[in-house]
């Protein structure tokens, strides 16, 4: 009988589990339907929190004169200041006992230690007062995490194409390549973004897209526009800032499901699902299709939505396209990260959308690359 209970009782746990994942993302299948093609399936879910007040901030740099030990003025006045006093008093032929000399000596050796305390707390206290809060007014996409061990800051110099030292905290800007490597390979605009960090002392690394910032930009693909290959799974250019200046530093990435997210310009989302595929066609001249199909369940809330995409061709005679169920997408030849709009049917609930990307290549040595990623922000 027990053991009934209790297999009952794991049948309701996985019962429970499976609902929670069903709202959490779509059901989304991909069908790679043509010969010689290269294709890749993605699908991430990014939970979205606020980041707390502590991160916003920094510690105010405050400076003061050093504050001699309680102790010490204690020993000082008692030793030094005590023979002094009845010394004074006695060479002016003042009527002072020495008594009385001692009880006032001692009063003022009370009162100064409990004032150079009082100090003491109040400089103790200035480490955890903090300072004005980051403007996040223009803030998009926000990436933060705290290092438990803290950060040299010239240690992170090397990731940093500009930066301001304000003394316990850099303000600087990182770019990101769409190559895995980071290099100088592709230095211009369209293969990078340039993504605003903040590096604290104690420990906190803060990074964001801006408002004026395109939605593409918070894919990062993580490969070189060269090769058709998925979104780095559970990363965003904002993370992918924050893993180059651990690396600059020589310290460890926790990897990109660590680090956590917010979105100021969608405050009550609580999920960023990004998910999608990559084609090529290179080798042979014809066309390669793939297709992938996702359907939301009844009860998900869709906030917004953006892509980011990147078309590559390497004549003028090949061509692209990306279809939603019955709508075309048009696209521009050799562009990196832009985002284009989806048509409202795509985020009909109950309803199992196709997406369908096609590459057609002229010549067996060029070659056509579609990258495309769907991106919704839920409740």
């Amino acid at each position: 009988m027990k053991r009934t209970h209790v297999i009952t009782g794991m049948l309701v746990l996985l019962f429970l589990v499976c609902i929670a994942t069903m709202s959490v993302a779509p059901v989304v299948r991909a069908e790679d339907n043509a010969t010689g093609e290269e294709a890749f399936a993605v699908s991430s879910t990014i939970e979205l929190k606020a980041p707390p007040e502590e991160a916003l901030t920094v510690p105010r740099q405050e400076t003061r004169l050093p504050t001699v030990p309680p102790i010490a003025v204690s020993a000082f006045v008692a030793i030094v200041l005590a023979p002094l006093f009845v010394f004074i008093a006695r060479k002016r032929k003042v009527e002072v006992k020495v008594k009385r000399a001692v009880q006032i000596v001692a009063i003022v050796s009370t009162i100064l230690p409990t004032l150079c305390f009082a100090g003491w707390v109040h400089v103790a206290r200035a480490s955890y007062d903090y300072g004005n809060p980051l403007d996040t007014s223009n803030i998009m996409l926000f990436a933060y995490y705290k290092d438990p061990n803290g950060w040299i800051l010239a240690n992170t110099v090397p990731a940093f194409e500009a930066y301001t030292d304000h003394g316990n905290y850099y303000d600087g800007i990182v770019r990101v390549w769409m190559d895995q490597s980071a290099s100088n390979n592709f230095v211009g605009s369209e293969f990078s973004v340039d993504v605003c960090v903040r590096v604290r002392a104690d420990g906190w690394i803060l990074a964001w897209l801006t408002k004026d910032q395109s939605y593409a930009y918070i894919v990062f693909w993580g490969h070189s526009i060269s090769v058709a290959a998925p979104p780095v799974i559970g990363a965003t250019t904002p993370s992918r800032a924050i893993q180059r200046v651990f690396y600059a530093a020589g310290k460890n990435f926790p990897g990109h499901t660590a680090i956590n997210h917010y979105d100021f310009t969608h405050p009550t989302a609580k999920k960023l699902l990004i998910f999608g595929k990559s084609l090529q066609r290179y080798g042979t001249a014809g066309t390669s299709t793939a297709t992938f199909y996702y359907t939301f369940p009844a009860h998900v809330q869709i906030l917004d939505t953006a892509s980011s995409i990147s078309y590559h061709e390497t004549s003028s005679g090949n061509y692209g396209s990306i279809k939603i169920d019955d709508t075309i997408l048009n696209l521009y030849a050799n562009t990196y990260w832009f985002s284009l709009s989806l048509p409202s049917s795509a985020l009909t609930l109950e309803v199992k959308h196709a997406v369908t990307i096609s590459c057609y290549t002229e010549y067996d040595t060029r070659y056509t690359r579609i990258n495309l990623a769907l991106i919704f922000w839920m409740l």
